[in-house]
């Protein structure tokens, strides 16, 4: 019985060893570039500042966000909702870099609504989008007077055939 104690001591103290010896090998990282996904490694020096400076959106955890997808929807398409009384406010989420984002601030100004907007580049408004579930700017996101969400949107078309639909019937 020593004798397997002993041999088991031995192992133990060899493996010991060689995890102190483990050399890792360089990580390769792909991410998307203009369109499609390429190694980090070869993109140019802006680009790879550009990386690096990179705001990764959700502070969601990967089981939190697998969660999050799970649910049903909450969005509804425009033609589910023929009335838009009884929307109340809305909330505009943005990034200063956004190239969509001043489109759809011009497609809510016509919009005469309580309104809020966050800024997801600030600590603040990262933890708005957060609680929310917002995964891209822009998004606006119309409630009740309730607070309850009733409709959300990244595009600024959609916003505009929503107010012309009510400026219509109204």
């Amino acid at each position: 019985m020593t004798d397997e104690i002993t041999a088991i001591d031995q192992e133990i103290t060899r493996l010991k060893e060689k995890i102190n010896t483990v050399q890792g090998q360089e990580t390769e990282v792909y991410s998307r570039i203009v369109g499609y996904y390429r190694s980090v490694r070869n993109w140019n020096l802006g680009k790879q500042g550009e990386y690096k400076d990179r705001v990764t959106f959700s502070r969601l955890t990967g089981r939190e966000i697998r969660e999050e997808l799970s649910e049903p929807s909450r969005e509804a398409s425009t033609d589910e909702i023929s009335d838009n009384s009884t929307f109340w406010s809305y909330s505009f989420f943005y990034r200063n870099t956004c190239p969509n984002c001043p489109p759809m601030k011009e497609a809510l100004e016509g919009v005469e609504l309580t309104s809020r907007s966050f800024n997801v580049d600030t600590e603040a408004g990262m933890e708005e989008a957060s609680a929310l579930s917002i995964f891209s700017a822009p998004t606006v996101v119309f409630f009740d007077k309730n607070g309850s969400e009733l409709y959300r949107t990244g595009n600024p078309k959609e916003v505009n055939e929503l107010f012309q639909k009510s400026a219509a019937i109204a």
